[in-house]
C-alpha cells in the first residue's frame, strides 16, 4: 500500500514536472518538443491521478494521525473533558475530569498490595449500567424489545393520565 509520503512525493513531483512543461511551453522554450510536452503532460497527470488515488484509500489512516482536539465526558459526573488538557485516567481507559471524581467513583492510585493505580471498575467492584441491564434480562429471560415496547406503553399511559 502507498504511504502517506509517497503518495506526497509523486504529487509534488507530479506539480513540478506539470509546470515545467507549462512553463515551457508559455514561455515558447525551444528544447521542448511536442512529444516531450504530450509525454510530460500524461507523466505529470498519472503522477497527481495516483496522488489522488493514494489519498483516497488512505483517508481514514491519514485522518487518524492528522492531530485533533476530542472531548469526551467524565466517567463520573459527565462534565466535558479536553484530551489535551489535564484529567485522570485508570489503565482500564476509564476518564475522569479530576481526582475528586476519579476517588469518587473508586480510584485509588495504589492500593494496599502496593499495586499501581486501579479503580472499582478495574477491581470488579463496580459495573456499568449497561452490563447491570443485560444481566437482568438474562436472570428473568427478558427480551430488550419486549421491556422496551412495555415501557414506552406505560410512558403513553403516563402521558394520558396527565393530560
Amino acid at each position: 500500500m502507498i504511504t502517506p509520503i509517497q503518495s506526497f512525493f509523486a504529487y509534488w513531483f507530479g506539480c513540478s514536472v506539470l509546470l515545467a512543461t507549462l512553463l515551457g511551453l508559455w514561455f515558447g522554450d525551444e528544447q521542448f518538443t511536442w512529444s516531450q510536452t504530450t509525454h510530460n503532460l500524461v507523466l505529470g497527470g498519472l503522477l497527481l491521478a495516483g496522488f489522488i488515488v493514494a489519498i483516497l484509500l488512505n483517508y481514514k489512516r491519514i485522518k487518524e494521525q492528522i492531530m485533533g482536539v476530542d472531548f469526551f465526558p467524565c466517567d463520573y459526573c459527565s462534565e466535558p473533558i479536553c484530551d489535551c488538557g489535564d484529567y485522570e485516567r485508570c489503565e482500564c481507559g476509564r476518564r475522569w475530569c479530576d481526582l475528586k471524581c476519579a476517588e469518587k467513583d473508586g480510584y485509588v492510585q495504589e492500593d494496599e498490595d502496593g499495586e499501581g493505580k486501579s479503580c472499582s471498575f478495574c477491581r470488579n467492584e463496580a459495573a456499568e449500567d449497561s452490563d447491570l441491564f443485560n444481566f437482568l434480562l438474562k436472570k428473568y429471560n427478558l427480551k430488550r424489545d419486549a421491556v422496551l415496547s412495555e415501557y414506552l406503553e406505560k410512558q403513553k399511559d403516563d402521558e394520558e393520565r396527565d393530560t
